[in-house]
């Protein structure tokens, strides 16, 4: 794909070219000339009026030419449909008709375009498509600059299967180069092509791009046969030369990189791409390039113990960039996703003394088991003295439990003074807990039923006689 890319550069627009060379009269003689001229005697005395007025306006600009006084404006940074507005008065200064209305600002529009279809200005791919081309540009170039060239792309447009949305717009593409780069539609090249679908593609705000343009060129056979036939071979990487998958890794010695790329075309008719990249970036990255970066000057393959161990030791060893705390550190967390942390340790988590040799007391974890390999414990096959454990009850709710803290605060406080004022007996809902009443006696077999909690009988509809009229 890079090869393509160089292969066919875009075209560089001259900085001088003789139609913006010339003085005012030479360029209102030529714009008020045909084939730049309408039939209609009222449209092309507006037009006579709409350059007059943009052209003293151009004049006042600095510059030598008329693209650097066009260039000197600002103009080019609002676009083909504002460009006017910073400077209306001064454009309107000889009119007789003012103000802001459509004919008066379209006027001006159309007459600057005539500059561009002259040559006399260049305006840049951003101007042209900002906010989109204008709809007469297709229509001024076919009229005033090359009639042959859009009247042949028009009739393959005409012939092509597509809609006319999208050979429009195709067209509007076409007309886009020659307005920027100059010349007629047969001097269009493949870079001029790819630069312009470039800027379509960074622009959010076209769905459609128009992009086939570029098959309507290379079947009216302006490119060269060799050309690709469509955009997208461009776009795809395709398979890469050993020496290209080589290349972005940068080694500096040449006889290294000439034994690696003599491996890799040694090996290439018996392994597929994706096994040869996999190779290429084995010995050219991952071997002899790390070596470079960490040995600077290297250039022999006779590696001493040290920089070959070195080399394993960074193979094996993975790094992990990252820019902030893990989310596993709990440490590290932010404060919002911190748990709380006690201000002391409960009780079932404080260490607890235990008799060990002469009568010393060694600390002791929360279930009662030494650290193994401190100082003044036990060893593995020694025994242990029994654990000191309170009496008291052993459920483990209750708080003489030694392994589970007990709960304090203010919800404990106010849970036992709802409890004092319900008074014992009672749920915390309202509720009276009773003893279920015992199961009745083998002998005590005769039940008697309560009226009215019998199974209810089921109602059966009975239809009545037959009334006649109703």
């Amino acid at each position: 794909m890079q090869q393509l890319w160089q292969r066919f550069p875009p075209r560089t627009p001259p900085s001088r070219w003789p139609a913006t060379e010339g003085d005012r009269d030479q360029v209102l003689a030529r714009l008020l000339a045909p084939p730049f001229t309408v039939d209609a005697a009222d449209a092309q005395e507006r037009r006579r009026r709409g350059l007059m007025s943009v052209v003293n306006w151009l004049a006042d600009q600095p510059g030598a030419t008329w693209q650097q006084r066009w260039l000197a404006s600002g103009a080019e940074a609002l676009g083909n449909a504002d460009w006017w507005r910073p400077w209306l008065g001064h454009l309107q200064s000889g009119s007789q008709r003012r103000g802001q209305s459509v004919t008066v600002t379209s006027n001006l529009r159309v007459c600057l375009l005539l500059l561009v279809c002259a040559e006399v200005i260049r305006p840049g791919v951003g101007w042209l498509l900002t906010p989109r081309a204008p709809q007469s540009l297709v229509t001024e170039l076919a009229r005033t600059r090359d009639p042959d060239g859009f009247a042949e792309l028009a009739a393959l447009c005409d012939a092509s299967p597509t809609g006319r949305t999208m050979t429009m717009s195709a067209m509007r593409r076409v007309a886009t180069i020659v307005a920027v780069k100059g010349g007629t539609v047969r001097d269009i090249t493949v870079g001029d092509c790819l630069e312009l679908s470039l800027t379509l593609d960074g622009d959010t705000r076209r769905k459609n791009k128009g992009l086939g343009f570029y098959q309507l060129l290379h079947q009216m056979g302006v490119f060269a046969p060799h050309a690709p036939s469509t955009l997208r071979a461009f776009a795809t990487q395709g398979q890469l030369s050993p020496a290209q998958m080589l290349e972005p890794y940068g080694i500096q010695c040449v006889p290294i990189r000439e034994l690696i790329l003599a491996y890799l075309h040694e090996r290439r008719p018996t392994l597929d791409h994706t096994t040869l990249r996999s190779l290429a970036f084995t010995l050219g990255r991952l071997f002899w390039r790390d070596l470079e970066i960490h040995h600077a000057g290297i250039n022999s393959l006779n590696l001493t113990a040290e920089v070959a161990a070195a080399w394993k030791q960074r193979v094996l060893t993975r790094t992990i960039r990252t820019t902030g705390p893990r989310r596993s550190d709990r440490r590290g967390a932010p404060a919002s996703r911190r748990r709380p942390q006690p201000a002391h340790p409960g009780p079932g988590l404080l260490p607890r003394p235990g008799p060990v040799g002469d009568g010393r007391t060694d600390p002791m974890g929360a279930v009662g088991r030494p650290v193994p390999g401190a100082p003044g414990r036990p060893g593995p096959h020694q025994g242990i003295a029994p654990t000191q454990v309170p009496h008291g009850p052993t459920h483990p709710r209750t708080p003489a439990s030694p392994t589970r803290p007990t709960r304090s605060g203010p919800r404990r406080a106010r849970g036992q003074r709802r409890a004092a004022e319900r008074g014992p007996g009672r749920h915390p809902r309202g509720h009276i807990h009773r003893r279920r009443a015992a199961a009745p006696s083998s002998g005590d077999q005769q039940r008697t039923r309560r009226p009215g909690l019998g199974r209810r009988p089921r109602h059966r509809h009975t239809p009545g006689p037959h009334r006649p009229g109703r």
